[in-house]
């Protein structure tokens, strides 16, 4: 089992040219954590990101004053940019 939810990790595909062609492939890669996350996925984030930088993929990461909870607030930022990515 847990090496089929490793496989599902976006840090470990990564290591795929197709799963790195795909996400290259897309109008809008948006990545947001919270500075303060409770199960720290900011620390996953930033990996991520470090990884798409290296490899040149064009992205959207924004790390913002709060948690894992409560982040209502934050869909008008996510909502806005898939709305333009669309059109």
């Amino acid at each position: 089992m847990l090496k089929a939810l490793t496989a599902l990790d976006p840090i470990q595909r990564m290591g795929n040219a197709d799963a790195r062609d795909a996400l290259a492939s897309l109008d809008l890669l948006f990545i947001d954590a919270g500075r303060f996350d409770e199960y720290n996925l900011q620390i996953a984030a930033r990996r991520f990101v470090s990884l798409l930088q290296q490899h040149g993929i064009a992205h959207v990461h924004q790390e913002f004053d709060g948690g894992h909870r409560g982040m209502a607030w934050r869909y008008g930022v996510s909502l806005s940019m898939i709305a333009e990515a669309l059109t």
